[in-house]
């Protein structure tokens, strides 16, 4: 959903978007600011001057939702844009100030509009995110991920926001320079592959270790199935989670390092759980396949259990 002042006007931008994305695009729609901000994730990507007049007035609506962050401190002169400072440490910080229960995330500071409307093979370069928030980054970390081209990193809390805002004025000029569209893109990292399945499992263990069964259904596609038993049938993802964390507290939950390549790993876990009275060590092992946008497709459990608790033994999960 597009958002504006004026939903008249958010109309004629999404009806402009659809033209371009095509026929897949009918889902674009347009809306007044005020029920924009009432999506489960919210991208405020106006010029830095805009930001705070937009943010005050939404706050109550955006509540405790994902917030990304876009806007950047600057200002242009006769030798192009440059930084300046503001007194929160980055626009993404003081945009967490002016709404204090939001979930803010900074991302897209090194991206350039005009290539993300672009054609799809256009792309080829890294978005770096910061998030106090590590679920928000996570779920920010993969909606990046599904736009061809892109691949995103978690750069740690949000005060590094205050860094990676600084480069956007670096690339303005390179580009000016260079009379080009650059982006960021960097080296030495594993391969996106790799990065996703990491991140899959952080928050997989994240949501075993809160208990908490629709953040862990959250990371599987739609259709996502799974099965934890080889007698019983695959289940629909979020009936697995439910069933799995029904009445079981999680006390300890540690995951190896993942093998595979591609969309295929397979990752091994522990974890010391609590179900009534009795406390038990699960030692097990997960299959994944992870779709493109990095939510599972497919997951197979196979474990044992260990009465009373067991901490992992030395060089189990390398």
């Amino acid at each position: 959903m597009v958002g504006s002042r004026e939903a008249t006007r958010a109309e004629a931008l999404a009806a402009e978007l659809r033209d371009l994305a095509g026929p897949t695009a009918e889902a674009i729609s347009g809306a007044a600011n005020e029920r924009a901000a009432h999506s489960p994730v919210v991208c405020l990507a106006v010029p830095y001057p805009a930001q705070a007049p937009l943010a005050t007035g939404l706050a109550p609506q955006l509540g405790d939702r994902i917030v990304v962050a876009t806007a950047v401190p600057m200002s242009f002169g006769p030798h192009g844009p440059v930084p300046f400072a503001v007194p929160a440490g980055s626009a993404a910080q003081e945009l967490s100030d002016l709404c204090p229960t939001a979930r803010v995330v900074a991302a897209f500071h090194t991206v350039s509009a005009h290539q993300l409307l672009g054609p799809a093979d256009a792309l080829a370069e890294d978005v770096l995110v910061t998030s106090d928030d590590r679920e928000a980054a996570t779920l920010v970390v993969q909606l990046v991920a599904r736009i061809p081209g892109l691949r995103a990193l978690d750069a740690g809390p949000l005060v590094g926001a205050a860094a990676t805002e600084r480069l956007t004025p670096v690339l303005l000029r390179l580009n000016r320079r260079h009379r080009a569209e650059l982006g960021l893109r960097l080296a030495g990292l594993p391969d996106p592959g790799a990065l996703l399945m990491a991140a899959w499992v952080e928050a997989y263990r994240r949501a075993w270790l809160a208990g908490d069964a629709a953040a862990a259904a959250a990371l599987f596609t739609p259709e996502g199935r799974c099965r934890s038993h080889p007698l019983r049938p695959d289940e629909a993802a979020g009936a697995y989670t439910e069933r799995s964390f029904r009445d079981m507290t999680t006390l300890a939950c540690w995951f190896g390092r993942p093998v595979g390549a591609g969309p295929d790993f397979a990752v091994e876990y522990w974890a010391v759980v609590r179900q009534g009275a009795t406390t038990t060590t699960r030692i097990g092992g997960v299959r994944v396949r992870l779709a493109p946008d990095g939510r599972c497709m497919r997951l197979r459990d196979t474990w044992v259990a260990a009465e009373g608790r067991h901490d992992p033994t030395p060089g189990w999960g390398d």
